[in-house]
């Protein structure tokens, strides 16, 4: 990795910022950065000793380059060096693209240098080059040879690689002193509990009820919302390892596989808040009926809880949201969701999954109200028939399906529950939680957060 220090540098007083959480992960030992910066390595900086004497270890030194040679620069990677060099015809390439976002971002000599440290970048052949630099990222789709990611992208993409690994640690310290872990599994329920606040609530009113009738089946329905949420975030990883392996099946079956097993504990999710709903709302009719998509269920619903009902109700983007998620989980009993290789120039291939054929206009459809076909990675293939990157979609549709189950917990009236009494610390994390070390605290919340990418 080649990381620009200039954009995760150190000035913010949160102790616990992205910045600093990135910078203590370039120290672990599975991973191999070289670090830049426009005014060159620190005074003190470590220097290497001989053969490579003098030169600040672990940095990009453009001013210790061959004297007269242009473009030439020295890297040091641990302790490794060498020497090499951009193409000063590409730096100033990019310096001059432009695109509609980037047009009025930066002055000549600030593009200027972004131009130099993609250069360089791309000379090196990283995996990654983090940097936040808005004209690096604006046009970043147009610069070949090197993957540009921000801070954020790059703990994602860090968090999922050492996952990958087994080391479920949510903190670095910059200065290496502090590395705490936890297990797995709890990793990915922390993780949960911070995408769905409102589980809070919901967990708190049904244990209510639970205790005071002795009977915790409400409460387990409730917390299998939130356990099919957990299996949900394991299957994500498993589909981005396949998707981001280096030589990988073109397919993408495997990815394919996790894809669709994500979407099937998806929808087991919602399945399971309708199904808590129907017992709080004592609705009539069987519970194997309760399903945020049938809307006989929902009118029931309405008749109960109209704010509750109009989370789902037809023309919704939640509504739209779970129609894609139905489709696609119901290809599972039709015609298979097919992958099949795209290739690009200049570019690695990439996986795509064809759309079930007798709901592709109606998933389409949907799509386009939730931010159209390019967004959601929708690619002609052959004839009529249409394919996406299983990636893109579920990172656009989990995100969506998390905010539903949020507001239909919070909309549900567990108050009404003669049994149930929810003070407003009851919809809030424990309040002795503080520190990194201590269960669902904020700052740990926030850290597996934004490892996971979410």
């Amino acid at each position: 990795m080649l990381a620009d220090m200039d954009s995760i540098a150190d000035g913010t007083a949160d102790p616990w910022a992205p910045q600093r959480l990135l910078a203590g992960m370039l120290r672990h030992p599975f991973l191999q950065s070289s670090r830049y910066s426009d005014a060159g390595p620190p005074p003190d900086a470590r220097r290497l000793q001989a053969p490579a004497e003098g030169i600040a270890e672990g940095w990009i030194s453009l001013s210790e380059g061959i004297p007269g040679d242009r473009g030439g620069f020295v890297y040091s990677a641990g302790s490794r060096a060498g020497f090499t060099g951009y193409e000063p015809e590409t730096a100033a390439w990019i310096a001059d693209l432009t695109t509609s976002a980037s047009r009025s971002l930066e002055g000549v000599e600030a593009r200027q240098r972004d131009g130099i440290a993609a250069a360089v970048a791309i000379s090196l052949h990283p995996d990654v080059f983090i940097t936040s630099r808005p004209h690096l990222l604006a046009c970043r789709d147009r610069i070949r040879g090197v993957t540009i990611c921000d801070v954020g992208e790059s703990l994602a993409l860090l968090g999922l690689y050492l996952r990958a690994q087994g080391d479920f640690r949510y903190w670095f310290d910059p200065d290496g002193g502090l590395t705490p872990a936890m297990s797995r599994s709890s990793f990915y329920w922390v993780g949960v509990r911070e995408l769905v606040p409102q589980a809070w609530r919901w967990v708190t009113g049904c244990a209510q009820a639970g205790k005071a009738r002795a009977d915790d089946s409400l409460l387990d329905v409730a917390l299998s919302v939130l356990e099919r949420l957990v299996q949900v975030l394991k299957c994500r990883d498993a589909m981005h390892r396949h998707l981001n392996q280096p030589v990988r099946d073109v397919r993408g079956d495997d990815a394919i596989e996790a894809f669709e097993a994500a979407l099937t504990l998806l929808l087991a999710a919602a399945d399971a808040s309708a199904a808590t709903t129907h017992r709080v709302l004592q609705i009539s009719g069987e519970e194997k009926y309760a399903s945020w998509q049938a809307k006989q269920w929902r009118d029931r619903v309405k008749r109960v809880s109209p704010a509750l009902a109009a989370v789902t109700t037809d023309g919704t983007a939640h509504n739209d949201a779970l129609l894609v998620l139905r489709h696609l989980r119901n290809s599972l009993h039709a015609d298979a969701m097919l992958g099949g290789g795209l290739q690009r120039p200049g570019r690695s291939p990439i996986a795509l999954m064809s759309l079930p054929r007798n709901r592709q206009t109606e998933i389409v459809d949907a799509i386009e109200r939730m931010g159209g076909r390019e967004q959601w990675s929708v690619q002609p293939y052959r004839g009529t028939e249409l394919r996406v990157d299983p990636g893109t979609v579920l990172e656009l549709l989990l995100p969506r399906i998390i905010l539903l189950l949020n507001d239909v917990m919070r909309e549900t009236p567990l108050d009404s529950l003669p049994e149930v009494s929810i003070t407003p610390a009851d919809s809030l994390p424990p309040a002795s939680a503080d520190g990194i070390f201590d269960e669902f605290s904020a700052p740990q919340r926030a850290c597996i957060r934004a490892l996971l990418g979410l």
